[in-house]
């Protein structure tokens, strides 16, 4: 063990006076700041436009008059580690509407967006994000700290130790060493724990400075943030000490360090961009997602039907209840999710309304339910397709440090659909509130004036006639009534709260992503063990 020590301090020290550890320092202190203070300046603007919009959404919410009016909109939380690992949420939005007549899919851009993919036209999501159909696919998160540490502390592992053996055989002094009493597996654990003994440390580094950038950049971090930013630098470790074993195994197979300096670049590129791209292009053509152009259009045509099956409705309740009139005094309507609210009416168009609404609120949503299944099938084909990608992207070790560290920062695209379903579970709980209360079919879902204030139709053309004759000011006391009706109680109203994953549920793929660097580290170290036995230091 002391041989062992010694070696690696000796081969510590020998990197630590090279230019190739005042490069790596140098890396780390410029472009770790940088990408994590570009990551906090991120978050505040995230955490900005969430705290606007929540505001935005409870002012909408109080200042309701009819129920009608009352359709919630859910907004994504910021995630404090985004600052570190943006993962998919520069390519999503925050907002979704609760709707009668959909389900939210994805995360919008825009509040009471379309029910495309994130509430744009896909001729916008195509030209500003990329090609992919797939929206998770068009991620590019090359400027972030958790990208760059999976690019960098591989790269520098390679750089370290892709001439370990190589560069002291070409000198000579290889003979000299085994001249003495030293095993080759001494000299091999040496020069891992030499070159370990130098990344680590500089590894730990990278971390303390992304944490005194958070730190200083006012981000919030709880005991879960914490605990993530540990196994975030445990992953770092781990992928670094796996490189170095592959290093040290490319050194043992080449005699020029020239020869073993190009392999170990090439397997850095493979393992950063071919690997990535490959993984993507095959997990789009062994299984394509459908053009949601085509679902949307799909969509139209249920939405058609929908339309003339409300017509049909509309049709009935008129034989029923027949109108002479649809006039009111004030009439807005909103067609999207049927927003409509009436004031100074008649007694049989209130009849008239309240059963129809009683209906025809019913018949959207069960078009929805239509529609969902449409979306859920899309939905599907492309987590299908997101596991694809995810199992052919680790054939690179860094795929599955990607995956692991974004599911620490809770920014993968798991953690997207998984909020979805939270958002879609929160629209049915509103639905069965205003299923529970009757709502539907009540006079405030659509007006706030009583039974008994309503009008017949000869008081209501009285009305029109003595109102053509009014001063400005006679109407303006007419319609000071209106303009003083009364708020909706929304106490009782469900609330949406995002569920918070603990350090459990993202955990384990840390864990995992851990035992899958041991068992591949152990791999490599047996196959260096086996060349080193059989090495010509010659």
């Amino acid at each position: 063990m002391k041989t062992v020590c010694y070696i690696a301090r000796r081969n510590c020290l020998l990197l630590l006076r090279s230019v190739r550890f005042g490069v790596a320092l140098l890396l780390c202190l410029v472009f770790v700041p940088i990408s994590v203070l570009d990551g906090t300046d991120d978050y505040h603007a995230r955490q900005a436009e969430y705290i606007r919009a929540v505001a935005a959404n409870d002012s909408v919410l109080q200042s309701a008059h009819v129920w009608s009016a009352v359709r919630p909109t859910t907004v994504k939380r910021t995630e404090p580690l985004g600052a570190l690992g943006r993962g998919v949420q520069s390519e999503v939005g925050i907002y979704n509407m609760v709707k009668l007549s959909e389900y939210p899919l994805l995360p919008q851009s825009f509040p009471g967006g379309s029910p495309s993919v994130f509430g744009i036209t896909h001729t916008q999501l195509l030209g500003e994000a990329g090609g992919h159909e797939n929206p998770f696919f068009n991620a590019f998160t090359a400027t972030d700290f958790l990208t760059l540490t999976a690019w960098l502390f591989p790269l520098l592992a390679l750089l370290f130790s892709y001439d370990a053996f190589t560069a002291e055989r070409e000198a000579g002094t290889l003979r000299m060493v085994f001249s003495e009493p030293v095993g080759r597996g001494t000299l091999l654990a040496g020069k891992l724990l030499g070159i370990g003994m130098l990344l680590v440390p500089l590894a730990v580094l990278c971390y303390a400075l992304a944490a005194g950038c958070l730190l200083a950049g006012d981000i919030p971090m709880n005991a879960y943030d914490w605990q993530a930013w540990g196994l975030m630098m445990l992953l770092t470790v781990a992928l670094t000490g796996g490189c170095i074993v592959s290093g040290l195994l490319v050194s043992l197979y080449f005699r020029r360090s020239a020869d073993a300096l190009a392999v170990a670049m090439l397997l850095w590129a493979v393992m950063t961009f071919v690997v990535p791209a490959i993984s993507g292009y095959l997990a789009e053509t062994v299984s394509p997602l459908p053009l949601y152009r085509n679902v949307e259009r799909a969509l139209w045509q249920l939405n058609d039907e929908r339309d003339d099956r409300l017509r049909e409705w509309r049709r009935k309740c008129r034989k029923r209840y027949p109108i002479s009139t649809f006039f009111a005094q004030f009439n807005h309507q909103d067609d999207d999710d049927n927003y409509v609210e009436k004031w100074g009416f008649t007694h049989d168009l209130a009849r008239y309304l309240c059963h129809y609404h009683s209906v025809s609120e019913l018949i959207r949503i069960d078009y929805a339910n239509r529609k969902w299944d449409l979306q859920r099938s899309y939905l599907e084909r492309m987590e299908r397709q997101l596991r694809l990608r995810f199992a052919l992207s680790c054939l690179s070790p860094l795929g599955w440090f990607e995956e692991a560290g974004q599911r620490l920062c809770r920014t993968s695209a798991h953690d997207c659909l998984t909020y979805m379903e939270e958002v879609r579970d929160y629209r049915f709980r509103v639905l069965d509130f205003f299923r529970d209360n009757k709502l539907f079919g009540s006079l405030r879902y659509f007006t706030t004036q009583q039974e008994s204030e309503l009008s017949t139709q000869e008081e209501l053309q009285q009305f029109d006639e003595a109102y053509q004759r009014m001063s400005d000011e006679e109407k303006r006391a007419v319609w000071k009534p209106f303009l003083e009706r009364p708020l909706l109680d929304i106490s009782a109203l469900p609330r949406f709260r995002q569920q918070e994953a603990g350090i459990r549920e993202t955990g384990r793929w840390a864990a995992g992503t851990l035992l899958a660097y041991a068992a591949l580290a152990a791999l490599l170290a047996g196959v260096a063990i086996r060349r080193m036995k059989r090495y010509d230091v010659r």
